[in-house]
């Protein structure tokens, strides 16, 4: 992401210099001096660096909100809105944070105005005072957001909602402030703050002219420092309440969500310390899409032509001869007598007859393997074919089901490569393609250049369900995988393909395996 202080790729953003020596830096005299520089330019309606799911040069599809996702209330939309908030250093979470909040920004044609550190100010929180003086006084807006510089907005936030004038904030989450903060009002500022008075979280809030400009009455001096500027606001909001008729409003928790609140939301606000943690959680959970995981300099794939059988395979979890059976089953059934039979892993055993390209993990064995040849046979170890096949039956394929009424369980799951199945199904679903689950556990047939295309756009990780990935993003024909794969190893007539669990495995189930294809070499 680029510098937050140079002009932004969306248009509708502004950056609001600091005060000049000489003027007051909270507190004018008089309109006029607040030092405002536009900046503006058209609010542009693409998005030239991709969505934030995606990465760079990535393109956004409509797609509805998924069902893990808060649902919108129906209502209309809200009047005109700027959305105002802070930024300054070097840290890449800021950073990242601050390109989403651009980003929907720009899909809701809302301008944006960015306030740097001015170190006269006792937290720089405090400049948005003058800010919201500048709003009442000669903004074009009806509303003005504050978004704190550690708030992540999802990508599939929709625009403000409308509601009745007040200022709009969140209640602080339960117990995390006390009675310590009515002690720091006693000590710093001498007052008591008004019984029932609910204590509101500085994160996120959405305020009216009027109700702005009811706030600025309450404020009676500078912000005190060394404290959590927070405590100052609230002591404003509540004289502002009590003397000025301000109607201090319940914002939604899905406008500003917590790691507390372990709960879907629009905006995630990863207040406190240990951000970069917080932010990985909420992704862990699904609250939030992950980044697009590629690899580091990965190796140039080897061609084997037009067409290839592979396999990934790793010694240290193989549990007995599968890959024998698995690769005699490929020599009686498989069509395609010309295609070699490719091994990508950490080593092979010695009675392996046909290829081997050496790989240390499955990640870049997935990533040489799919693009090794124009059509790619994928094979695992513990799949046996039980019938004549050829490319041909392939042009349908197994699924397990469609995943769209289920994609925030998938999501939260407390697997990972079922978690990585749900970012998958999510950037699927986030692009207008099925969200179809195609991981089945069966041999799969890739095309090399529609297999880079996948690479490309969902990344590259540990377990990546590419075949998931690939036919919905291709809208393969499926068709139910109990029609094709034998899911009982009793059962096997009439099917294409087994897979046993290592309970289903056992000496029966072996002899049978070696009476019909041989015997493995001891």
């Amino acid at each position: 992401m680029q510098d937050p202080f140079e002009p932004s790729v969306y248009g509708g953003v502004r950056f609001e210099r600091p005060p000049q020596e000489g003027e007051d830096p909270v507190f004018r005299g008089r309109r006029g001096t607040s030092g405002v520089v536009r900046l503006g330019g058209r609010l542009m309606s693409v998005l030239p660096q991709g969505c934030v799911m995606c990465g760079p040069g990535s393109r956004r599809r409509k797609a509805p909100a998924p069902p893990y996702m808060p649902e919108q209330d129906g209502r209309p939309l809200l009047g005109s809105v700027e959305v105002h908030t802070l930024r300054w250093g070097e840290d890449p979470l800021m950073r990242e944070c601050a390109r989403s909040l651009d980003e929907w920004a720009a899909r809701c044609v809302y301008p944006v105005r960015v306030h740097g550190e001015d170190r006269r100010l006792p937290h720089p929180k405090f400049a948005l005072v003058e800010a919201m003086r500048d709003f009442v006084i000669d903004s074009a807006s009806d509303w003005m957001l504050y978004v704190d510089s550690d708030v992540m907005v999802h990508p599939l936030a929709p625009k403000l909602s409308s509601r009745g004038p007040g200022f709009w904030l969140r209640e602080d989450p339960p117990g995390k402030v006390s009675q310590g903060w009515r002690d720091w009002c006693a000590d710093k500022l001498g007052v008591v703050p008004s019984e029932g008075f609910v204590y509101r979280n500085a994160g996120v809030w959405l305020v009216d002219r009027e109700s702005a400009r009811r706030f600025l009455m309450a404020i009676d001096g500078r912000g005190v420092a060394g404290v959590m500027e927070q405590h100052q606001w609230n002591v404003w909001l509540d004289r502002a309440e009590t003397l000025c008729g301000l109607a201090v409003r319940d914002l939604e928790i899905e406008w500003n969500g917590m790691t507390v609140d372990r709960r879907p939301a629009w905006f995630h606000h990863l207040a406190g310390g240990h951000k970069h943690k917080r932010l990985v959680r909420a992704r862990a959970r699904g609250y939030l899409p992950d980044a697009v995981k590629r690899l580091v300099d990965p190796p140039s794939p080897p061609d084997f032509g037009e067409g290839a059988v592979v396999w990934p395979y790793s010694s240290r979890h193989a549990e007995w001869d599968e890959l024998w059976y698995s690769h005699r089953s490929v020599l009686e059934h498989w069509s395609e007598s010309g295609w070699p039979l490719v091994v990508f892993g950490d080593r092979v055993p010695d009675w392996w007859p046909g290829e081997f390209v050496h790989c240390p993990d499955y990640a870049e064995a997935l990533w040489q393997g799919v693009q090794c040849a124009d059509r790619v046979l994928w094979m695992n170890d513990d799949i046996f074919m039980l019938a004549d096949q050829s490319p041909e039956d392939y042009r349908v394929v197994p699924s397990v089901r469609d995943m769209s009424d289920r994609l925030g369980q998938t999501m939260v799951a407390g697997n990972a490569w079922r978690r990585g199945l749900g970012q998958v199904l999510m950037r699927l679903h986030h692009h207008g393609f099925p969200a179809v689950n195609y991981s089945t556990h069966t041999p799969y047939l890739y095309e090399r250049a529609k297999a880079r295309t996948v690479l490309e756009e969902f990344g590259q990780f540990w377990k990546l369900p590419f075949e998931t990935a690939y036919h919905n993003r291709f809208r393969t024909p499926h068709r139910p995988m109990s029609e094709l794969k034998a899911e009982n190893v009793g059962r096997l007539d009439g099917k294409l393909w087994v897979n046993p669990a290592a309970s289903q495995a056992d000496e029966t189930f072996r002899g049978r395996m070696a009476t019909r294809y041989g015997a493995p070499p001891r």
